[in-house]
């Protein structure tokens, strides 16, 4: 039988799911209730919260809601932790917005700003565990099958470096940033390799311009070299920027939002 974590009873002022749901999510935030663990029972809960468990019903709603926990019927509801979920989604809906203007410089702006910081930190505080994320989020990008899978290895390796920066909040706002653009990329390279031979050469091309990139930006975290893993991020990003703002035009073809028109 689990130890059923300290709970503190709510002041009864407010409105009572929400507070039950926000004292819920601090105890997630403080790993009191660490992320796969479930949550207790509602019956639990109801009493050392002191209120009904119809309170404790409407809470686990609202933490569902917010991506902190997932439930299952008669699995009861699983701790998933803080995602990027509302960011990326507060995100894709300005990108699509066609009263806010949102551009591509500003997103590149915000990724510069997060990812040759987080390069720089990943050199100096990776711990053995980091080292071997990155270094197998690398591998398998160099050794994809398919464009999707290469996508998705490149986003998972940046992830690792802002995991490797011991800063909860880099990997929280990249991963939101990473979730927009792969869709873009995903669109951008499905539409390129369905016109022909020359398509592919140019992925692959392209492909393996990235791949010595990531490999230098790797080989200078590995050695604890701060300076240079921020050098190789500002000269990786600063080259991709041209081909992204291509991406992001393309995509715009189809959607015309705000977003897509300022990067043409």
């Amino acid at each position: 039988m689990t130890t059923m974590p300290k709970f503190t009873p709510i002041n009864r002022q407010g409105r009572l799911s929400a507070l039950a749901a926000d004292r819920i999510a601090q105890m997630i935030a403080d790993e009191v209730l660490p992320v796969g663990s479930k949550l207790p029972s509602e019956r639990r809960l109801a009493e050392s919260l002191g209120v009904s468990r119809t309170v404790i019903r409407e809470a686990t709603r609202l933490l569902e809601a917010r991506g902190l926990v997932e439930s299952e019927t008669g699995q009861g509801a699983t701790v998933r932790g803080f995602t990027s979920r509302p960011f990326s989604e507060s995100i894709r809906m300005l990108l699509e917005s066609s009263t806010d203007e949102v551009t591509f410089e500003d997103v590149q702006a915000i990724r510069m700003a997060l990812e040759i910081t987080a390069a720089g930190l990943a050199a100096a505080n990776a711990t053995p565990e980091d080292r071997v994320a990155m270094t197998e989020a690398l591998n398998r990008m160099v050794n994809a099958g398919t464009v999707r899978e290469q996508i998705q290895a490149d986003c998972d390796f940046h992830v690792a470096i802002a995991a490797a920066s011991q800063n909860r909040l880099f990997v929280l706002f990249l991963q939101a940033l990473t979730d927009v653009l792969t869709r873009i990329w995903q669109d951008y390279w499905a539409s390129h390799t369905a016109l022909g031979p020359a398509d592919y050469l140019a992925i692959d091309s392209a492909q393996s311009e990235s791949n010595i990139y990531h490999r230098q930006i790797l080989d200078n975290i590995l050695a604890g070299d701060a300076e240079g893993a921020r050098r190789k991020m500002q000269l990786m990003l600063g080259h991709w920027d041209g081909m992204y703002a291509e991406v992001v035009a393309e995509a715009g073809e189809l959607s015309g939002n705000t977003f897509a028109d300022s990067a043409s």
